[in-house]
């Protein structure tokens, strides 16, 4: 659901940005399709984007969480040789 709705106003950002596209044919003017807008702004999704920052993220966090317990153990085993 959440990355439903962030690709809906990501499309609605780049449609307030490209503005609206002429037809040559019927001379109206009309909203641009996603597809157009995908083609205009050769961007990554930024569901993708929000995802693997999330999961580096992720990994980052669970390094933090076991660093401490790795330089705890080195500072023991340099007390116990000294």
């Amino acid at each position: 659901m959440e990355e439903r709705r962030l690709r809906v106003l990501e499309n609605g950002v780049l449609r307030r940005i490209t503005g609206p596209k002429r037809e040559e044919a019927t001379k109206e003017w009309r909203t641009r399709h996603n597809e157009e807008l995908n083609d205009l702004y050769c961007s990554p999704n930024i569901v993708r984007v929000i995802k693997s920052r999330r999961m580096r993220w992720a990994q980052n966090a669970q390094k933090i969480q076991f660093a401490p317990q790795r330089e705890h153990s080195a500072s023991l085993l340099e007390s116990r040789t000294n």
